[in-house]
C-alpha cells in the first residue's frame, strides 16, 4: 500500500467529463436517426448554464431531458427525482445515466406496457446497462421525432426538431 495522498478529483471537472462522453454516446445516434429521416444535423450540447439556471445536462435532443452523473457514490432516488423534475418542465421524457469511474454507463427511463388492444396497462421505471440503453434510445428518439413529423409540420419543415 502506498502512502501517498489521494489526488483530489474535481467533482465539477468529472461531471463535465461525464456529460461529454455522453454527448460522445448520442451523437452518432442522433446523427443516424436525422439521417435517416432527411432531417438536418443538429450537434449536441452540454448545457453551460445548468449550474445557474437548472434544466437538464445536455441539450438538443426533443423530447427528452438528459442528466448526467458521473459519481463515486451512487444517491440514484435523489437523482431520479432530479430527472423526473427537469423532464416535467419541460413536458418531456426524463433519462438519466449514470456511471462511477470504471464502469460503464447504465441508463434509467420510463418504459410502458401495453395491452392487447394498445391500452396503457402501466408505466415503469427501468434501469439498462449502457448497450441496452442506447439501443432503446435509438428507437424512442426515432419515434419521437416521427410523432413530430406528423404532428408539427411547421416545425418538421424548418428542422427545429
Amino acid at each position: 500500500m502506498s502512502d501517498a495522498p489521494k489526488k483530489r478529483i474535481n467533482s465539477r471537472s468529472k461531471g463535465q467529463r461525464g456529460e461529454r462522453q455522453v454527448v460522445d454516446l448520442l451523437q452518432p445516434i442522433v446523427d443516424d436517426v436525422r439521417l435517416s429521416l432527411k432531417l438536418d444535423p443538429i450537434t449536441l450540447k452540454r448545457n453551460a448554464l445548468q449550474s445557474h439556471q437548472g434544466g437538464e445536462d445536455i441539450v438538443g435532443i426533443v423530447g427528452m431531458a438528459v442528466e448526467v452523473k458521473f459519481v463515486e457514490v451512487e444517491n440514484f432516488e435523489k437523482w431520479w427525482e432530479q430527472a423526473e423534475r427537469q423532464a416535467a418542465a419541460k413536458q418531456c421524457v426524463p433519462l438519466l445515466f449514470f456511471r462511477a469511474s470504471k464502469q460503464k454507463w447504465r441508463g434509467a427511463t420510463f418504459t410502458t406496457v401495453l395491452g392487447p388492444c394498445g391500452n396503457l396497462r402501466g408505466r415503469f421505471r427501468v434501469i439498462m446497462d449502457e448497450t441496452s440503453f442506447l439501443q432503446w434510445f435509438k428507437l424512442a428518439y426515432t419515434e419521437i421525432l416521427l410523432y413530430f413529423l406528423r404532428h408539427s409540420p411547421v416545425l418538421a419543415k424548418v428542422s427545429q426538431i
